[in-house]
């Protein structure tokens, strides 16, 4: 079964190294992305970032004057329907000093939990393995 099989008709919350991945089409994580983006666009299953995820994805770009990748994320979260992306209000910034002290986490990781927990996500995409310590929800790492 694939991943984008495996997370039907739940909320998905994707990270940062998640949303490069895909648009930098990066080898050996594309593939499973693209499932996932594909049935994201079919409705059989949501796709859940934040804000901050718009400051991290560009960064990198807007430093390298990556122009035309720097459209892509624009377009992307301005008009794309595979995505919601949330804000991150007052619950979520008290969620994530929870979290931060509980799990000793650095700030960005703690708000994209908070903001996966706070908008009903049961799954958490990313690459990064020191977060599978947090148990309240599902953490899938990228193979």
């Amino acid at each position: 079964m694939g991943l984008a099989e495996h997370l039907k008709g739940s909320n998905v919350y994707v990270d940062s190294a998640s949303l490069i991945y895909y648009f930098e089409k990066k080898q050996g994580f594309f593939s499973q992305l693209n499932d996932l983006f594909r049935s994201a666009e079919k409705g059989e299953l949501t796709l859940i970032t934040s804000s901050i995820t718009i400051t991290e994805v560009l960064t990198h770009s807007i430093r390298l004057r990556k122009m035309r990748l720097i459209k892509i994320y624009e377009n992307f979260f301005e008009h794309s329907n595979s995505i919601k992306l949330v804000e991150i209000g007052l619950a979520e910034a008290k969620l994530a000093a929870e979290l931060r002290a509980i799990h000793n986490l650095k700030t960005p990781d703690a708000i994209h939990i908070a903001a996966a927990i706070e908008s009903d996500s049961k799954f958490f995409l990313t690459n990064d393995f020191q977060l599978k310590k947090v148990s309240t929800l599902e953490i899938i790492t990228l193979k």
